[in-house]
């Protein structure tokens, strides 16, 4: 997800902000800048059209729906405590600045709960990468803890 072709920033030392749009792409399709290519141009086939996010599109991300901010609250104090632990286990003088970082920005986030859908990977591993999304209908705004983000090499 986080590649050259995606735009995101780092806010606050505590989250990247993932910038979106809402797209439409033919089933089948393939954008050649995808894969390397620099002509940036599209492979088209014969089928229905999608319309979604880019960045979710792209990383075949799979949206999962919390039926109520109590179960919201239940899954992310458990994924928030898995980050803690591994703040603990590899920078440990940031575990109290994370977790006040943290209560502000979740607080704001379940003030706002409707207005957020929710994305994981397409294995529905709850252990990876989430990803917290805004939209409009024309652009979208994607939120990933940094804590939670392994690099890969």
């Amino acid at each position: 997800i986080f590649t050259d072709r995606n735009l995101y920033t780092l806010v606050d030392d505590l989250y990247y902000e993932l910038k979106g749009k809402v797209i439409t792409e033919e089933a089948g399709e393939i954008d050649d800048a995808a894969i390397g290519n620099s002509s940036a141009g599209k492979v088209e086939s014969a089928g229905a059209a999608v319309t979604g996010i880019d960045f979710v599109l792209q990383n075949r991300l799979v949206e999962t729906g919390f039926s109520s901010v109590k179960d919201f609250k239940k899954y992310i104090k458990d994924y928030i405590a898995k980050i803690v632990t591994n703040i603990k286990d590899h920078n440990p003088d940031r575990v109290e600045i994370f977790k006040k970082k943290v209560n502000v920005k979740m607080a704001e986030i379940i003030k706002t709960f409707s207005d957020w859908k929710f994305f994981m990977v397409e294995s529905m591993d709850a252990e990876a990468l989430h990803v917290l999304v805004k939209e409009d209908g024309k652009t979208a705004i994607g939120l990933v803890w940094k804590d939670g983000v392994k690099e890969e090499k």
